[in-house]
């Protein structure tokens, strides 16, 4: 189900100053050297007021050959639909204890069993589950609902991105290699405050403390006002809503190359060419929640529905997309090819 929404909107005042200094040219070893600026300041009806930044640099110390590099401080406010979004239902996957999360209050569940079983029992009744049921219960399914909504009390993500590279031109427009160009770039990205809905699964695992979070057992607990049980006790919903969550950390290369060459027996202005655009991913490390530790994704394609899982994402240590073409004033033709590889 979803429910209906009054009307909502955002709206935002912003100034913005951009700055460009030549610094030399047209000297031996500074065909051209720059810097420059920018500057950003937002500020939203809901979230509030936030400022990014850039620096930049360039150096062509010939013709054919740009150095760059920058640093920017990104900003990107919650939209409409993670501010705003009216109550939607789905359903969350539990599986059946002990070989999964199940319902903590389950007597089969590892929370039940343990250590802790106790605190457990008593954070059960807590929440609902009848005291007379309680050395008894069990939850009938594998799943139960899920409700995810909008959250105005979202604020930014920032991240600081710094990247370096490089552009090179042929310095000829003759010959096998007139049409030659490529470009290589090092980035380095980290994100925090990342806007996300919270995992339902990882809603029980911190509310009954099977990851610590929760050491008091207190139904008072942030996760645990998350959970909704009907007047029987049996596990109802579990809310999800956008949240700030953790961080991003990213960095790696990137490069595309371009040659292209006459191919007049085909067309007065024909023209042979590859494009290809070439990944390398150094590191992709996500923590869920603020303060908990990076789990590490370079290389894989991973996510699923366990109490540490994100969704699912493709991190191929490299990738490529490149297109073998042909193009003329009257004619364009292309194969394009893509690969990946963790």
């Amino acid at each position: 189900n979803t429910l209906p929404l009054a009307k909502t909107g955002i709206s935002v005042k912003e100034f913005a100053a951009q700055v460009d200094i030549p610094l030399l040219s047209d000297k031996p070893f500074f065909q051209e050297l720059a810097v420059g600026g920018a500057i950003r300041y937002s500020d939203y009806s809901v979230t509030g007021s936030v400022t990014s930044f850039e620096l930049d640099a360039r150096w062509r110390p010939v013709e054919s050959l740009l150095i760059r590099g920058s640093y920017q401080r990104a900003v990107r406010t919650p939209n409409i639909g993670e501010l705003f979004s009216p109550q939607q239902g789905n359903q969350l996957v539990i599986g059946t204890p002990p070989g999964a999360i199940g319902d903590p209050c389950d007597v089969r569940s590892t929370a039940r069993t343990g250590a802790s079983a106790a605190q457990v029992s008593a954070l059960c009744v807590a929440q609902g589950v009848p005291s007379a049921a309680i050395g008894s219960y069990q939850f009938p399914t594998t799943a139960t609902g899920q409700v995810t909504s909008g959250n105005a009390g979202l604020v930014p993500e920032r991240a600081n991105t710094f990247n370096v590279g490089m552009v090179f031109n042929a310095p000829s427009n003759s010959g096998v290699f007139g049409d030659f160009s490529l470009s290589l770039d090092y980035y380095n990205i980290k994100i925090k405050d990342v806007i996300s809905p919270i995992p339902g699964l990882t809603v029980l695992s911190k509310c009954f403390n099977l990851d610590g979070s929760n050491t008091s057992y207190s139904n008072s607990n942030e996760y645990c006002q998350l959970i909704r049980r009907d007047s029987t006790g049996q596990l109802s919903q579990v809310l999800t809503p956008f949240l700030n969550l953790g961080a991003l950390e990213t960095d790696g290369v990137e490069a595309q190359i371009h040659w292209g060459v006459p191919a007049p027996f085909l067309g007065q202005t024909g023209k042979l060419y590859v494009d290809s655009a070439i990944g390398w991913l150094n590191n992709y490390k996500v923590q869920l929640l603020p303060g908990a530790a990076f789990l590490n994704y370079t290389g894989i394609s991973n996510g699923g529905a366990g109490p540490n899982s994100v969704p699912p994402r493709a991190t191929p240590k490299w990738k490529a997309l490149t297109t073998f073409g042909y193009k003329s004033d009257t004619l364009g033709l292309g194969l394009r090819d893509r690969k990946s590889v963790v």
